[in-house]
């Protein structure tokens, strides 16, 4: 191992010494020949360190220069620059038969910040049915937590867990992902008190919206604002005024259906770039189609199923009502996270920015 400073880096990072693991890999990372292996786990080092700038360096140099680094490693780059639409073209060569180990999980996860659940799920069975674990402890894993925020992290080990599940095996599909969408739906409407709701639904807006502070207080104002400005539009005046009236009555149930039914149709557009069949998306298929949907979407749409479907809560024993400032508070950033999500998504579709190529 002394005569190995990539292996010995790989010891140091199976150690957590990230600091040590760089200096055995500059030599060889620095050299004439650029031994990519070494650039790689020294990027992947930088990011554990939170050296997002150094990182960033190596990555643009990678993905830049194109040969003579692999596909893979510069579809890697393009993920953690925040091209992950690039990252998938990258590796479309390989997805015929090639794609395995490292290479398999950067795909799901370039698919999965690209909102194509199906793709991630295919490129996650594949990996499974190949024999290979997704081990927390590989390099690889800097990548990923990178990539993503906790909540999609967390996510994508649900699909993880139902890819692993159907590798190779007829038969009904596994759930593990549609049941971890539901837990926290279910969860606050099964909450006996007020500060317990107001704490679940605190967690849902964490996962709907991270990052931002969730507050009843005046969301019925927030709300109505919203959906002022779509009475307001030509394309969706209607909708604006008839959910207006919902708000105004107290209406919930039917508020949050006429969202949903609204949101259900711009799914439709988008379906091309989720990967999705237009047909397939409609309310009586929510279960099918949740789990195909990025998972703030994905999330938005179970809520507003929850509280439009009474009768559906009450089979669930989801009994409890909601405070009318928290369920306004809730459908405002479920509202709101649904047209973010497709907007970023949207813009996957334009070119990427030029990169400034630059030695690490």
């Amino acid at each position: 191992m002394k005569n190995d400073p990539v292996a010995a880096a790989r010891k140091a990072i199976a150690e957590k010494e990230y600091a040590q693991a760089i200096e055995l890999l500059l030599p060889a990372a620095a050299g004439e020949k650029m031994n990519e292996e070494a650039l790689l786990l020294q990027a992947r080092c930088d990011l554990a360190l939170h050296h997002h700038a150094a990182a960033g360096k190596i990555y643009s140099f990678m993905l830049q220069q194109g040969a003579p680094f692999s596909p893979a490693a510069r579809a890697e780059a393009a993920l953690i620059l925040g091209q992950p639409q690039t990252s998938l073209a990258l590796l479309a060569p390989l997805a015929t038969g090639d794609l395995t180990g490292e290479a398999a999980l950067i795909a799901a996860v370039s698919a999965y910040c690209c909102g194509r659940i199906s793709d991630c799920m295919r490129y996650l069975a594949r990996f499974a049915a190949a024999g290979e674990a997704w081990d927390e402890e590989d390099p690889v894993e800097l990548v990923i937590e990178h990539a993503l925020e906790r909540s999609e992290y967390h996510d994508l080990e649900q699909i993880y867990l139902d890819a692993q599940e159907s590798a190779g095996k007829p038969g009904p599909q596994p759930r593990n992902r549609w049941f971890a969408i539901n837990i926290p739906v279910y969860e606050l409407y099964t909450a006996s008190r007020p500060d317990k709701r107001l704490k679940r639904a605190a967690a849902l807006v964490r996962v709907l919206a991270p990052g931002e502070p969730f507050s009843p207080e005046g969301a019925t104002e927030r709300l109505r604002g919203i959906l002022q400005d779509f009475a307001g539009s030509e394309e969706d005046a209607r909708f604006g005024l008839e959910s207006l009236k919902h708000l105004e009555a107290g209406n919930w149930a039917e508020l949050a259906r006429m969202i949903m039914a609204l949101q259900l149709e711009h799914l439709r557009q988008f379906a091309g770039s989720l990967g999705l069949e237009g047909e397939r998306i409609a309310t009586g298929a929510l279960q099918q189609l949740i789990p195909l949907l990025p998972l703030r979407p994905a999330m938005g749409l179970m809520l507003l199923y929850a509280i439009a479907d009474s009768e559906d809560r009450m089979l669930q024993q989801m009994v409890q009502n909601i405070e009318e400032e928290v369920l306004a508070a809730l459908i405002q950033v479920a509202f709101q996270a649904f047209y973010l999500e497709m907007e970023r998504i949207r813009l996957l579709d334009l070119p990427p920015p030029p990169l400034e190529p630059d030695l690490p």
